[in-house]
């Protein structure tokens, strides 16, 4: 973290902590940029539980889901750091995020021991080389569907994709 904090932009801060992360196991990796992420996100907490058994209605396909960050204004983030396809159990667990924000009722979930609203979703991709992976899951599971995405270009700049047309274009971006 040190290391990253000494790079003049926050661009260059993700480029460099990339750079120092990216020979570890995928666990380790997924913690460390999880952590990397958050301290850039003031008011947000990490790790903030959903339990099937506290939300019946909303069919959960988990016993209990572990948001990696919740934003001050109510987004749920789950951050990816894989260069890959998402997994079975990537996909299953995006379908349980749009279950948890587009519920007819919005859902409250304790966050450092007060209900908060889950307001949105938003997947944050750390690798150019992930996104380019999981366009076409992106465009029609993802921003289809009201979940915005968060990417990273190789420089470390981002980008907030909304809807399908915030693609355009994406592949010359993404190499930056």
């Amino acid at each position: 973290f040190a290391c990253a904090a000494r790079e003049p932009t926050p661009e260059a801060q993700l480029a460099r902590f990339r750079d120092l992360t990216q020979d570890l196991n995928a666990s380790d990796l997924g913690h460390l940029r999880e952590d990397f992420l958050a301290r850039r996100d003031p008011g947000s907490v990490q790790q903030v539980a959903v339990k099937r058994a506290d939300h019946p209605h909303l069919g959960l396909t988990a016993k209990e889901r572990h948001i990696d960050r919740v934003s001050a204004d109510g987004t749920a983030v789950e951050v990816k750091s894989i260069k890959g396809k998402l997994s079975t159990d990537d996909l299953a667990q995006l379908e349980d995020y749009r279950k948890m924000v587009t519920a007819k009722d919005k859902i409250s979930v304790l966050v450092a021991g007060k209900p908060m609203r889950l307001e949105r979703a938003m997947y944050e991709f750390t690798e150019p080389a992930g996104v380019r992976a999981n366009l076409a899951t992106i465009k029609k599971e993802m921003l289809a569907e009201r979940v915005s995405v968060k990417i990273y270009n190789q420089s470390g700049h981002a980008r907030i994709l909304q809807k399908d047309t915030d693609l355009s274009g994406i592949e010359e971006w993404l190499a930056q």
